[in-house]
C-alpha cells in the first residue's frame, strides 16, 4: 500500500474505531460505504501480515542458523514484502518446499570461482524469468538491510564484498579468464 493510501486507510480506520458508520466515513472521503469496508479490511490484513512477519523474522534472527529449513513461501513473502520480489524469490527457490537462508544466498551470490566474464553467467538468479538487473539489485539491497542473525549477516557481508571486488576488477579489466 502506497504511503498516501496507507494514511487515508489509517484515517478511515480511526474514524470507524471512534464510532463513525461506514456511510459517514464514505461521505467524508467521497467513496462508497462498501469501499470503506474494503479499505479498512485491507489495512487490518496488512497490519496482521506485518505483525506475523516481524515475529517470523525475530525467530529467524534468534535461531541464528543459516542452514535451518523454513517454508519457502513464508520465507520469501517475509523477506521480500514487495509482492514482485517475493514471487521472483519463490521462483528462484522453487525446487524445494523447505529452504534455508544459505540456499537463498547461494542463488543470489554463490560461492564459486569468480572466473565468469559477465554477471549474467555468474548468478543463478538471472536464469529466472523476470529477474533482471533491477530486481536482482532490489533483492540484494533488501537482504542487506535485514538483521537475520550474526551468522547470516557475516556470511552475507563476505559474499557482498566478493561481488563488489569482482565487479571492480571486471570494470578495470583485471578479471581472470
Amino acid at each position: 500500500m502506497a504511503e498516501f493510501q496507507r494514511e487515508r486507510a489509517e484515517r478511515m480506520a480511526q474514524m470507524r474505531e471512534a464510532g463513525a458508520t461506514s456511510r459517514e466515513v464514505a461521505v467524508e472521503f467521497g467513496v462508497s460505504p462498501w469501499r470503506v469496508h474494503q479499505i479498512v479490511a485491507k489495512l487490518h490484513a496488512e497490519r496482521r501480515r506485518e505483525q506475523l512477519a516481524g515475529s517470523f523474522l525475530a525467530r529467524v534472527r534468534n535461531l541464528n542458523d543459516i542452514d535451518a529449513l523454513w517454508d519457502r513461501q513464508v520465507l520469501c513473502q517475509t523477506l521480500f514484502p514487495e509482492s514482485v520480489l517475493a514471487k521472483r524469490a519463490d521462483a528462484l527457490l522453487s525446487r524445494k518446499q523447505q529452504t534455508s537462508l544459505r540456499d537463498l544466498m547461494d542463488a543470489l551470490i554463490p560461492i564459486k570461482p569468480w572466473h565468469c566474464e559477465t554477471l549474467w553467467a555468474r548468478m543463478p538468479a538471472y536464469e529466472i524469468r523476470g529477474i533482471g538487473k533491477k530486481t536482482y539489485a532490489a533483492m540484494i539491497q533488501r537482504l542487506s538491510e535485514l538483521d537475520l542473525g550474526s551468522e547470516f549477516n557475516s556470511e552475507w557481508a563476505e559474499r557482498e564484498q566478493a561481488l563488489k571486488v569482482w565487479q571492480t576488477k571486471r570494470l578495470q579489466g583485471l578479471s581472470t579468464a
